[in-house]
């Protein structure tokens, strides 16, 4: 029992350790490539060059990293059960993580395209596995933009922040296109994507990233203005310093166990990835 105990102490301890050198490499890598950049273009930082679309400045929200999105093909629940996003239409019911059904005020569409099909890391979908969080949740693949947030023991996550490399990855495959969409209703609340419970659009200045924003002002003005909150707390989890302090903690729990509910919930899924992968 001892040696059990030892070894899944040192298991937390390695992989949060791991995770953390991981998070310092890639924060100084970013730094440094942003510094080329910035020498590269005598003295003048260009953001459309870190964006990588030549120019153009495609779904690069204020503050929000890339947007927060669905990719084509997710099974977004309905009354009448799942159907694909790209189906759904503005007025359509989906239902909300109070079980009761709510219109979708709009839908956020826009397709991008890389002929290499190397999509920065902000653009290309995280990709949840069958059940990664809980038995049968998502109940298939499901494939979320890095920003777009998870309802998880009552916190918004980012996707981003749960990658895993065992059930929570990044796909390695290259893609020429990609399309995602969003779900907005008259209140921010909470939808089921492949069974999991997911954000709806928070309004906020990207709207402009979407192809079809003109859409939006033409049913509804320029109301946006209205700032809502969110449906809960939304934790920063693709930020370098939170992410380093966070496994940090986790590192040190089995001895001074001063974790914050984000790094119990990403602790207690990764261990279940290791479970299910045949780890620790």
């Amino acid at each position: 029992m001892a040696s059990d105990h030892d070894n899944l102490i040192g298991s937390i301890t390695r992989r949060n350790l791991v995770a953390a050198t991981t998070v310092v490499v890639a924060a100084l890598a970013s730094r440094a490539a942003h510094a080329g950049q910035y020498d590269a273009h005598n003295g003048q930082y260009d953001p459309d060059a870190d964006r990588g679309f030549g120019g153009h400045d495609h779904g690069h929200d204020h503050g929000h990293g890339y947007g927060h999105c669905y990719l084509r093909g997710t099974a977004i629940l309905t009354p009448c059960g799942e159907r694909e996003i790209s189906e759904l239409q503005i007025g359509d019911p989906v239902i909300t993580y109070s079980g009761q059904p709510k219109p979708i005020k709009w839908i956020g569409h826009r397709r991008l395209q890389r002929d290499d099909g190397d999509w920065p890391a902000e653009l290309m979908p995280v990709k949840l596995l069958a059940s990664a969080l809980d038995d049968d949740i998502p109940h298939r693949e499901l494939f979320l933009s890095p920003c777009h947030a998870i309802y998880i023991d009552g916190q918004l996550i980012p996707a981003g922040a749960l990658i895993n490399g065992h059930t929570i990855v990044v796909p390695r495959t290259h893609v020429k296109v990609l399309e995602y969409f969003h779900i907005e209703l008259f209140v921010p609340d909470v939808i089921y994507a492949e069974g999991v419970p997911t954000e709806t659009f928070l309004p906020f200045m990207a709207r402009r990233t979407f192809d079809n924003r003109q859409e939006y002002e033409d049913l509804y003005g320029t109301e946006q203005s209205i700032v809502r909150a969110p449906f809960a707390p939304t934790v920063p989890g693709l930020r370098a310093r939170f992410q380093l302090r966070s496994r940090l903690r986790s590192a040190v729990s089995p001895w001074w166990d001063i974790r914050t509910p984000f790094d119990i919930t990403r602790d207690h899924i990764e261990a279940r990835a290791e479970r299910l992968s045949g780890g620790a």
